[in-house]
């Protein structure tokens, strides 16, 4: 999902805007803490544009990257709400990481993750269509 709104965009110009798909986030929008995310997209385009290989990827998608972003906030949140550092002894560390992850019920990072009574973690999904002028997705409003 990465790299389809680049490669068809590329591949079949305007008509691109017929390809949807179901996800979380795009370049503009995702459902957590806006400026948060709108600087998360800064920092991220910047980081591929100043990697020569990484040209073919331009402009970036951001829209998957922002789970994976949210997974390391959520677990650097609990270790300092926990007191986890270098010293703790591993075991202690992997049971209090545990628990305070299982402790949440909703977490607010870029994305707003709600957790259900097993533990698993959702996110507010939309439909996504490509944006042919700007070969990225963006959140299909209904007609």
């Amino acid at each position: 999902m990465q790299l389809f709104p680049q490669t068809v965009t590329k591949s079949v110009g305007e008509q691109a805007k017929q390809w949807y798909t179901v996800g979380q986030a795009s370049n503009d929008y995702a459902t957590g803490d806006l400026p948060k995310y709108k600087a998360f997209v800064e920092r991220y385009v910047a980081a591929i544009a100043k990697d020569s290989a990484l040209s073919q990827f331009q402009p970036p998608n951001v829209s998957n990257a922002s789970l994976g972003y949210d997974a390391v906030l959520l677990v650097a949140e609990v270790a300092r709400k926990q007191g986890i550092d270098g010293a703790m002894n591993i075991d202690t560390a992997r049971d209090k990481l545990r628990d305070g992850i299982n402790a949440y019920k909703s977490f607010r990072g870029v994305n707003e993750i709600k957790f259900s009574d097993k533990g698993d973690g959702a996110v507010k999904m939309g439909v996504l269509q490509v944006d042919p002028a700007t070969s990225t997705w963006k959140f299909a409003q209904a007609k």
